[in-house]
């Protein structure tokens, strides 16, 4: 058996003939990832309960159960069959839906440099928008509108999506895109990938250099630049913040304070990229864009696909020391997430010596990436 109960987070009732669709996920052994395998579907309750009943399952297997009502999705958190399973609930939590938009801010802006190619007067840049949503309604599209927009620096071209095009998800503006699909209520719940190019000058001094001016739209908590080791980075808003490395790449990294409407994010990109920076010359360019999708995907968070792609809360090695424990806790994406941010401005504030702070943030990493 398979149950639930769909609650209205906004407060009202539940509309009537809402259809619960349950999705079954089998782990693929050679992606890594979840293969969807069947999909049925109830009626929801008068009381807001639904119940699946002789559901075929499998130990390892996960389970979502989901919503679709006015091109609103809903749905639960995953659950999977464990040994001895016989029954499992997906709750969901349902929100009537606004177009007021005037909440919606961004809880963190990243911004990755890739290297200039040497053979054309352009910089590949990569920004992640960690929107959030603190009311209690999904807030939707006008009509022939977007639900939120973004401005992109100034000068940038050839603007592309990780997962949509213009004319679908994304609309085009005079200075950057809109964004039409819905935002369910949470913070930091709703992320945009866009990739676009910025022209740089050749400088006999300082190499190649690049201007970048963003002006602010949209509120934004912190703002997260990346530049591969050798770039240099000059702004009167960021802070450097140390490095981090992945896929063999090193990154020095750049913070900002909060960013009310209104403001220009400038900064000056100079100089080359360092040997150090990658682990091989052979193919660098590419190892440095996918190390950048892969840093990417760790410091955004997670939404539910990354549940799907490994979370196992039951596997901790038994002879680690007692950081296990202080760990147990941390059965998600999210939530280790939020401790490495909050173990970073500790450190950034003096509170941890480095030796303490290096130690706990490697194991608390090292969780993170066992759950993606």
């Amino acid at each position: 058996k398979i149950s639930g109960t769909v609650t209205n987070g906004t407060g009202g009732n539940l509309p009537k003939g809402l259809t619960i669709q349950l999705e079954a996920y089998d782990h693929d052994m050679v992606s890594g990832g979840f293969n969807k395998v069947s999909t049925i579907e109830t009626s929801l309750n008068a009381n807001g309960t639904y119940l699946f009943e002789d559901v075929e399952i499998i130990e390892g297997r996960a389970f979502l159960a989901v919503i679709e009502k006015d091109g609103v999705i809903y749905n639960s958190q995953p659950n999977f069959v464990t040994e001895g399973s016989t029954e499992l609930e997906l709750p969901i939590t349902y929100y009537e839906t606004s177009t007021d938009s005037s909440e919606l801010s961004i809880d963190r802006l990243h911004i990755f440099f890739e290297p200039p190619n040497t053979e054309a007067e352009l910089a590949q840049v990569v920004e992640v928008f960690v929107v959030s949503n603190p009311s209690l309604y999904a807030i939707v599209a006008e009509e022939e509108k977007a639900v939120i927009e973004f401005v992109l620096p100034e000068g940038a071209t050839n603007i592309q999506f990780e997962d949509s095009v213009f004319g679908e998800r994304y609309t085009e503006t005079t200075d950057g895109f809109g964004d039409t699909m819905s935002i369910l209520p949470g913070m930091g719940g709703h992320e945009i990938v866009v990739f676009f190019e910025l022209p740089f000058e050749k400088s006999f001094m300082a190499g190649n250099k690049l201007n970048f001016m963003q002006k602010i739209s949209i509120p934004i908590d912190s703002a997260i630049v990346m530049a591969p080791q050798g770039l240099k980075v000059a702004s009167d808003i960021l802070q450097e913040s140390g490095e981090r490395e992945t896929q063999g790449l090193i990154f020095n990294t750049y913070s900002s304070q909060a960013l009310p409407i209104g403001t220009t994010l400038e900064m000056s990109v100079s100089g080359n990229v360092s040997a150090n920076a990658v682990a091989t010359e052979e193919n660098s360019q590419k190892n440095i864009l996918y190390g950048i999708i892969a840093l990417g995907i760790v410091l955004i968070g997670a939404g539910f696909w990354y549940y799907l792609r490994g979370r196992d809360e039951n596997e901790y090695d038994d002879d680690e020391d007692d950081d296990e424990d202080a760990d147990a806790g941390y059965d998600d994406a999210d939530k280790l997430m939020d401790a490495i941010i909050a173990l970073d401005d500790a450190y950034r504030a003096g509170d941890l010596i480095e030796t303490v702070y290096k130690k706990r943030r490697a194991e608390l990493k090292r969780k993170l990436q066992e759950l993606l």
